[in-house]
């Protein structure tokens, strides 16, 4: 990317800040009750391509983000030496949540659970050869391509979100899932 670029990820991220958080996260010791209020990475955005959630490609994104929440540490407890997870709590499930997997053939999950509410997959941006695309899911379950560069300012219908293969929204013209869109419903 040059100067005149963003990368579509940075522009999720910094769209998605909030003045509240939406989560906190603390240290735990796995051996005695030491605790350790620390700061939460995630806001309306997360990151998780990171080699700390050892992801294999039968992982769903639930699985992957359930890692994230409740996650290992380098860190050593200072009374014990135990070994300390992070672990994050949702202060409540977001409206809109926006996970970054590039590069990863998981199982994309197209509903999750968070804090008793239901979050639906709503749309999927793609990045490949210094281009991205997107499909958007509507709320009869449709699924939408857009590309500028092919389609202008609409956008193609691919049938619906329930008749496709669980493998399907994992690439999209030989192009990589950069983004994953989720919404309450």
């Amino acid at each position: 990317m040059g100067p005149a670029y963003i990368s579509v990820v940075d522009l999720a991220s910094a769209m998605s800040e909030l003045s509240e958080p939406v989560a906190y996260s603390e240290y735990q010791c796995v051996e005695c009750d030491y605790s350790l209020d620390t700061r939460s990475e995630i806001t309306c955005f997360a990151e998780l391509q990171r080699s700390s959630l050892h992801i294999q490609s039968y992982d769903t994104v639930a699985q992957i983000l359930g890692r994230l929440l409740s996650m290992t540490s380098q860190r050593v407890c200072p009374e014990c030496s135990g070994k300390l997870i992070k672990n994050t709590y949702m202060n409540e499930a977001p409206q809109l949540l926006i996970l970054h997997i590039p590069y990863a053939n998981i199982k994309i999950s197209q509903k999750m659970n968070i804090g008793g509410k239901t979050l639906c997959l709503k749309g999927v941006v793609y990045y490949g050869n210094y281009h991205y695309t997107s499909r958007m899911i509507d709320s009869d379950k449709n699924i939408w391509f857009h590309d500028g560069m092919t389609t202008g300012s609409g956008s193609q219908s691919q049938g619906s979100v329930t008749k496709i293969k669980s493998k399907y929204l994992n690439k999209c013209n030989r192009k990589s899932v950069a983004l994953l869109v989720y919404a309450q419903i």
